[in-house]
């Protein structure tokens, strides 16, 4: 965390928090140049999305990579953040399950997309905390409901 003092405000700067937006961005900007020049109706003229996932990593920017704060020197040390979400919270085990969920994921689409979604979706909301079997099952469904109609249903992509 880098801490800058500007005009009685208190600018905290997290690049951990930085670098999954600016690849983002990086991306939005080489798609953005590549795909000038394609007429109106092409499919891969993403212009409208291109502009919502720029919006979106710049709001990741300023909710969880730049804090300004009035500068008091007598406030905690403490960086406030959304519940659930602060670094301290996340152990080592809850990260190496969900990369071990993703691993499995990976494998097991290629065998089973529907099935492999909604155990991943599951399992992945399962340990990062919530516990109700009627969450779990909604969402999981849901979401793959979605994906399948989105990719299969109406772009004809068979997955």
């Amino acid at each position: 965390m880098t801490t800058l003092s500007i005009r009685g405000y208190r600018l905290e700067i997290d690049a951990t928090e930085l670098i999954f937006p600016f690849v983002v961005l990086a991306f939005c900007a080489v798609y953005y140049v590549d795909t000038r020049g394609l007429p109106d109706r092409s499919l891969l003229y993403a212009e409208p999305t291109l502009y919502a996932t720029v919006l979106l990593a710049l709001a990741v920017v300023a909710v969880f990579g730049v804090r300004i704060n009035p500068d008091d020197t007598q406030q905690s040390q403490s960086v406030s953040s959304m519940s659930g979400f602060t670094s301290d919270g996340w152990h080592s085990k809850e990260v190496l399950r969900v990369l071990l969920l993703t691993v499995a994921y990976l494998i097991g689409m290629r065998i089973q997309f529907i099935l492999a979604t909604l155990l991943f979706l599951g399992g992945t909301l399962y340990v990062l905390g919530e516990r109700t079997p009627r969450i779990l099952i909604a969402y999981s469904t849901v979401l793959t409901a979605i994906i399948y109609a989105v990719f299969v249903l109406w772009l004809g992509i068979p997955l």
